[in-house]
């Protein structure tokens, strides 16, 4: 009896696999009629073609940040004179649309202290004002 149930269970256990097994055919039966119809539709040669187009973008890109980069060390290092310098940064950012002197208004020019522990008259005064409302 024992050698009975123990022949089912491997029957069991081949059948289990054997299912599987034709799951997994199925399975890459879609992935492959999927393949084909991909590889059908994309045209090689425009594939490559784009490709070489962005590498030629792409190195346009990295000659001009080179270019733009050297004018602006070159000019950085020809000025002696911090007036005329800021002068040359601030007309290129107005050119970008960025105006520093108007945002600069507002920050401290002087660290201020800060106070560790609040005063308790303010404390209890915010404490009636909220049971106030």
């Amino acid at each position: 009896m024992k050698e009975f149930c123990g022949q089912l269970k491997a029957v069991s256990l081949r059948l289990s696999t054997v299912s599987t097994l034709n799951e997994m055919s199925d399975a890459m039966e879609n992935a492959t009629k999927a393949m084909c119809l991909v590889s059908n539709k994309l045209d090689p040669q425009r594939l490559t073609q784009m490709a070489r187009d962005m590498q030629m973008s792409e190195g346009k890109l990295e000659m001009n940040q080179e270019m733009m980069s050297a004018v602006l060390e070159d000019i950085g290092d020809n000025m002696d004179d911090p007036i005329e310098e800021e002068k040359v940064y601030s007309d290129v950012l107005k050119e970008v649309g960025i105006e520093v002197s108007k945002q600069m208004v507002d920050v401290p020019s002087k660290k201020t202290e800060i106070k560790n522990e609040p005063e308790k008259d303010s404390l209890e005064d915010m404490l009636n004002s909220l049971q106030k409302k």
